[in-house]
């Protein structure tokens, strides 16, 4: 009679098997090769312009005499730009135009920047002393700027007004002067 038997054949566990692949990937390198050189375009330098006039040209104590004061700029800008003017002796502030400001004998207006092509008209009246002796009433009127590569220019102009009492024949003229100074480069 058959007989049944069973064996058993142990068997392995199951295997199973990745195969790893790499794939090559992109290498990035980055370098800065950009060059900047700043190129230094020149500023113009500025050219300004201080006439000074005055009227009457002939005064007697007591009387006002009216200054006025143009400032012109050409080429670059005047940058702090200050109008001072030390008012002659033997006279006395009588009025001074809007912005300027009086201290003592001293009479500064500050212009801050002033744009080529601008012209700027200041004014200022003194009354003659007085105790003025006859001669010359000497006014002098100074621009201080920056501009361009010049810092502190200091231009000036200079009027005389004679104090002699006018006779009845005379006829006061109007005095004017008119200087332009560039700077040097």
């Amino acid at each position: 009679t058959p007989t049944a038997t069973s064996s058993n054949t142990p068997r392995s566990p199951p295997t199973s098997s990745a195969t790893l692949q790499a794939t090559p990937s992109p290498t990035f390198t980055f370098t800065k090769n950009a060059t900047f050189t700043p190129t230094a375009t020149p500023t113009p330098q500025p050219t300004v312009g201080l006439t000074q006039s005055v009227s009457p040209s002939t005064a007697a104590p007591g009387q006002a005499v009216t200054y006025t004061l143009a400032v012109t700029v050409s080429g670059g800008p005047a940058q702090q730009a200050v109008v001072t003017d030390d008012v002659p002796s033997s006279t006395g502030v009588a009025g001074v135009s809007s912005g300027g400001s009086v201290n003592g004998s001293q009479i500064t207006w500050n212009l801050g920047n002033v744009a080529p092509g601008s012209a700027v008209t200041l004014s200022f009246s003194v009354t003659v002393a007085g105790s003025a002796p006859n001669g010359n009433l000497s006014n002098t009127v100074t621009a201080n700027y920056q501009g361009g590569s010049v810092q502190n220019t200091n231009n000036s102009v200079t009027v005389v007004v004679p104090t002699d009492t006018p006779t009845a024949s005379s006829t006061p003229q109007a005095a004017s002067v008119a200087v332009v100074y560039p700077n040097p480069s």
